[in-house]
């Protein structure tokens, strides 16, 4: 979720230089408390990159992943003993551009940005260096504690309804439409011209609604998949309707899986007519 930086108060670090910040270091895997702020050294921009002073950053399933080494794997990228390699948590943020290396034209200091550091982590510090690639100015009229949280949703369902080939007039079924992916999904499945069903908690049943959805589930009180119900396309972003999906595969072309269930898509994808579309991999579950 969406966050104003703690250290977005203007309270830089004095110690030693200005080339000194406080971050968010996790300085061994395990519970919340080996999260400790500490003074590091400011990062530099190289060709190509922005330093941008962070305002707001974003804490997700990632982070915890990663303080945690949950799933073990975590520790191939991150540091077998502790994480050495991403020290600073932190995906996405909303911030100001600060100074601009060689040889950047699309930024300049003092304009409002938001972006993503991708794996390599390291919003949760008063300033990032980031590729001007995964930079965007920040529209005026989106907060920055808004801004912060757009890329890891938003930029996840463009690329998997891209490969899906969405088209206008699609029976789209979205499970778990209320999370960090499913918000995005829902809105942009209906830009494309989509029908959208919504699953979500009784919790979530208005805000899906307001969200566009055409119709919303409650998948405590129905089950999405009864009722001969027939979708073009399944997108889900938790990993948890395969059995149900299934019955609804063989005249569904194309599932959808955002975050797959360990090995479940390999196994579906060996047995299973092919659908057009398959979220290969294991990294989107990692960050679930």
């Amino acid at each position: 979720m969406p966050s104003i930086s703690p250290f977005a108060t203007g309270n830089r670090s004095n110690k030693g230089s200005d080339l000194c910040m406080k971050a968010a270091v996790i300085t061994r895997y395990g519970t919340p408390d080996v999260v400790q702020v500490r003074e590091v050294e400011r990062p530099t921009p190289k060709n190509n990159e922005v330093l941008v002073r962070v305002r707001a950053p974003t804490v997700s399933a990632a982070d915890w992943r990663i303080r945690k080494a949950d799933p073990f794997i975590v520790r191939f990228f991150a540091g077998l003993l502790r994480p050495t390699k991403i020290p600073i948590g932190g995906m996405e943020f909303a911030g100001t551009v600060e100074s601009v290396g060689k040889p950047v034209t699309r930024f300049a200091p003092g304009e409002e940005v938001f972006g993503r550091t991708l794996f390599k982590l390291g919003t949760h510090a008063e300033y990032v260096c980031v590729p001007e690639t995964l930079l965007a100015m920040k529209p005026v009229n989106l907060p920055l504690e808004e801004a912060a949280a757009v890329f890891f949703g938003g930029m996840t369902v463009l690329g998997f309804l891209a490969n899906a080939k969405i088209r206008p007039g699609d029976r789209v079924l979205i499970y778990g439409a209320s999370g960090s992916v499913g918000v995005f999904a829902v809105q942009l499945a209906k830009h494309f011209g989509a029908h959208v069903t919504a699953v979500c908690s009784t919790a979530n049943l208005d805000l899906v609604k307001s969200l566009g959805a055409d119709e919303v589930v409650d998948y405590a009180k129905e089950d999405f998949s009864a009722a001969g119900r027939v979708y073009d396309m399944i997108f889900d972003t938790v990993g948890k309707c395969s059995k149900k999906a299934a019955r609804c595969w063989q005249t569904s072309s194309r599932l959808n899986r955002a975050i797959p269930s360990r090995l479940c898509i390999a196994r579906r994808a060996a047995t299973r007519p092919t659908p057009s579309s398959i979220s290969p991999g294991i990294m989107p579950w990692i960050l679930s």
